[in-house]
């Protein structure tokens, strides 16, 4: 058989799906065209052009949006106080220099390793035995501060009560006026809070002593049921049975009570469960229990990204309402991204459940069963600050650490939703994620994963 009959059908095979491949080729290369055009056009006007404004996205749009600008509820209500160091200097010029400085970490520490190693006054600051890179600024405000008092402490003001909190009607009345800080005059306390700063925030401040550069390392952040954060104080009974909600006494009696933690979803949500067992374990004293059906607190961690999420969550949450309605002393929370997306509609299809749980609540667990040990139902979804962790997380392994250096995202990519559940961008100050690495290599860890 000639090699001409078996080659031609080939080629009518062939032919239309190499023109089909040619003209879809050609068709690419104009779109690619189109879009670069389009988008140096958006280039030269520092900003993204678009014919339509995209619904779907928050109302800031891609500007850079700060986390006190994404509060519902005001900054004066929330922030109590705030945990400050400083570096005291002569003028703005130092301190714009200095500021400078911190971010640059290649002459930090050559400005630092120089100073050191000059230096006729024997160093007795702890700081150094932490490293120059690991607390750039405590260590500039160890050598450069005029602050003698504080300069020892890398410049540690300590905590600084906002002068214009605005207390809860359950709280005693505070800050109705302010006093010198031995250290910085009330005038430029006043200076700090109206800014409204956060944790990691770096600010210049003026005042009788001299020019302040002002490191806010955290904030105390007051738990309010305002803005969409909801407390339920009276619940109705379940249907069926009509029996009534009754809450565990691990408040009470926290040796006897027992918790389990049900993750779904990324590596971020592995790591709010260890912060969530550690304020489980290291703040109540509950016990690990091996099995859910044991358990006397449960917590579903759930994730939202995958279409079968919230089956998922109700596939969970079903054999924990029976043990409801059936009248056990459990607390059912639910927290992540599922959570913070449903809201108080979840608590409509599941009335057994005693908590709703975003993300950035994860540390302020024990606030929430707190309330949930009175019987009341909580949702805490409503935008708010991040804090540092007061309970160490309890790790899942002895080898691998996962470690936050942010939370949330600005970004609002079309197929992702981390923005609308996390919230708005928030750092965590590097110095606490260098002191928290430093500790996980001090306790033999030997991978470091960090989370954003």
């Amino acid at each position: 058989m000639s090699p001409y009959c078996i080659l031609f059908p080939v080629l009518v095979i062939l032919i239309p799906y190499v023109a089909t491949y040619t003209y879809a080729f050609s068709h690419v290369s104009d779109v690619r065209l189109a879009v670069s055009s389009s988008l140096s056009v958006a280039t030269d006007s520092n900003h993204l052009v678009t014919d339509q404004p995209d619904k779907n996205k928050p109302k800031y749009g891609s500007r850079t949006v700060k986390p006190t600008e994404a509060l519902l509820t005001s900054y004066d209500k929330l922030v109590q106080s705030a945990y400050v160091r400083h570096i005291l200097l002569h003028t703005e010029e130092m301190s714009e220099l200095i500021y400078k400085m911190l971010y640059n970490s290649t002459e930090v520490v050559d400005f630092l390793s120089s100073s050191h190693n000059h230096s006729s006054v024997e160093d007795q600051s702890p700081v150094y035995t932490k490293g120059i890179a690991s607390d750039p600024f405590g260590n500039l405000a160890n050598q450069i501060s005029m602050c003698e008092k504080s300069k020892q402490e890398g410049g540690l003001l300590g905590w600084i009560d906002n002068p214009s909190y605005q207390a809860s009607s359950d709280e005693k009345p505070r800050n109705s006026y302010i006093t010198d800080h031995p250290l910085l005059p009330k005038e430029a306390i006043h200076e700090i809070f109206t800014r409204k700063p956060k944790s990691g925030d770096v600010l210049t401040v003026k005042s009788n002593l001299g020019v302040h550069l002002l490191r806010v390392e955290d904030v105390l952040v007051k738990y309010r049921h305002e803005g969409q954060n909801k407390l339920i104080k009276t619940r109705s009974k379940f249907g069926g049975k009509g029996t009534a909600a009754v809450a565990p006494s691990f408040l009470a009696d926290s040796t006897t009570e027992t918790y389990h933690i049900l993750t779904n979803g990324c590596q971020m949500n592995v790591a709010d469960s260890e912060r969530m067992e550690g304020v489980l374990s290291n703040s109540l004293n509950l016990s690990p229990s091996t099995s859910v059906k044991d358990a006397n607190v449960v917590v579903i961690n759930t994730c939202s990204i995958r279409d079968h999420a919230e089956s998922k969550l109700y596939d969970q949450l079903g054999p924990l309402a029976k043990r409801k309605r059936n009248g056990e002393a459990l607390a059912l929370i639910v927290t992540g991204c599922v959570a913070q997306q449903e809201g108080e509609l979840l608590l409509r299809k599941f009335p057994e459940v005693d908590a709703i749980l975003g993300p950035q609540y994860v540390n302020r667990l024990g606030d929430i069963l707190q309330d949930v040990s009175q019987g009341h139902q909580v949702i805490a979804t409503d935008p708010t600050l991040i804090m540092e962790d007061i309970s160490r997380p309890v790790r899942s392994s002895r080898v691998r650490a996962w470690v936050n250096v942010i939370y949330g995202c600005n970004e609002h990519c079309t197929y992702c939703v981390v923005p609308f559940t996390r919230g708005v961008e928030q750092s965590r100050p590097m110095e606490a994620i260098a002191s928290e690495v430093l500790e996980l290599a001090r306790n033999g860890y030997k991978e470091v994963t960090l989370l954003g």
